[in-house]
Parts: structure tokens; C-alpha cells; sequence
């Protein structure tokens, strides 16, 4: 969602593209790489979509991966509850993106 802010409030000074996937129960995984052909060549990250800290350390984060592992991994969570700290949810909606690497020193 910040690529699309970026280039509202910062024209011409900051380039993203638009390379970021909402998916949730209704969305149809099988038809993503043909609507998004980025997905099949690019090594991606996914994660869910919920507004708390610690996904990583929680083994929410998916990174560096092929697309055919994301669909798995976003099919094996979706739906499913998840507890953190004394909250407990169901997880509906993740975010796909590419995986940019970063260096250790960053």
C-alpha cells in the first residue's frame, strides 16, 4: 500500500511499481501468475495481513521463495487460528511481494 501513497505525495521523486498482492479467502490462487507474471520470476515474500509486531519471530514470514511454495504456505494458514502474547485470530488475508535482499550491514 505504500508504493501507491508514495507516488501520491512524492511525485516524481520516489518510483515504486505496483508489485504487491492482497490475497484472502476469495481470491483464486490458481490465477495469480497468469494476472501477475512477476510471481513466477522473481523469489517472494508473504505474510499475513494483521496490524501486530513479532510475525517474523512467530514464523509467520515466508522469505526468499518460489511461487508454487507461497500458494502452499498461504493454503496451509488460511483460515487457520493463531495465538500471540493473549491475542488469539484467524488469519484471512497476506500480503505477497517480491523478496528484496538486504545486506547484513544495512
Amino acid at each position: 500500500m505504500i508504493a501507491r501513497l508514495l507516488k501520491d505525495y512524492t511525485p516524481n521523486k520516489c518510483f515504486m511499481k505496483d508489485r504487491f498482492i492482497s490475497v484472502g479467502p476469495e481470491t483464486d490462487l490458481q490465477s495469480l501468475p497468469d494476472k501477475y507474471p512477476w510471481l513466477n520470476e522473481k523469489k517472494l515474500v508473504v505474510k499475513p495481513d494483521l496490524r501486530f509486531k513479532r510475525r517474523c519471530k512467530n514464523n509467520l514470514i515466508l522469505l526468499d521463495s518460489t511461487w508454487p511454495n507461497v500458494k502452499n504456505g498461504i493454503q496451509e494458514r488460511l483460515g487457520k487460528p493463531i495465538t500471540i502474547g493473549n491475542v488469539t485470530g484467524v488469519l484471512t488475508h497476506f500480503i505477497v511481494e517480491p523478496f528484496v535482499s538486504r545486506s547484513p550491514d544495512d
